[in-house]
């Protein structure tokens, strides 16, 4: 019935308890809410960012003992976070940069108004996959035929000194 959150920063990282993030169950769908937990610090901007929950007793809701036949009466969990900051704002960001389609399967275009230093296809392990010099305002076809399919992150660093970081789906 007693839960905490733990957090690891990138597949070899340590798992480490999330202060404040404990979750007691009872024997019904509405308790154990946990809400406006924030991370420590050292979880932000990471590429890859990891959560679980982790059972603390070995009591179930109704006091008995856990058994391996039991369930647990988790669900509607949310996790949600603030984007990585490029110094634009998402509107502002929209009109300067296109980035499609999303999901992508063997090229990717880049429309930019404003010019482009160089783009990098990053993985969630942090790993660039592609980097790609940047050719001014013009639009950008991206070969995507060497990347394994996933979740990768599409930074476009402009001349102007800012950067606009996109998620996409490669299939």
């Amino acid at each position: 019935q007693d839960y905490i959150v733990q957090y690891r920063i990138a597949l070899n990282g340590t798992w480490t308890d999330v202060p404040g993030a404990v979750i007691v169950t009872a024997n019904n769908w509405t308790s154990g809410v946990v809400d406006s937990v924030a991370l420590p610090d050292t979880c932000s901007n990471q590429p890859s960012l990891f959560l679980r929950w982790l059972m603390t007793t070995n009591t179930n809701t109704t006091g008995g003992a856990v058994t391996s036949a039991g369930i647990d009466k988790i669900d509607d969990i949310y996790i949600t976070g603030k984007q990585l900051s490029t110094g634009l704002t998402e509107e502002q960001a929209a009109v300067v940069c296109r980035i499609y389609p999303n999901p992508a399967r063997e090229k990717l275009f880049i429309e930019s108004y404003v010019a482009i230093s160089e783009i990098a296809l990053i993985n969630p392990q942090g790993t660039a996959g592609l980097i790609m010099p940047g050719r001014g305002g013009d639009s950008l076809e991206v070969n995507l035929s060497t990347l394994l399919p996933g979740i990768y992150f599409v930074k476009v660093q402009l001349q102007s000194g800012k950067s606009i970081i996109r998620k996409i789906l490669l299939y």
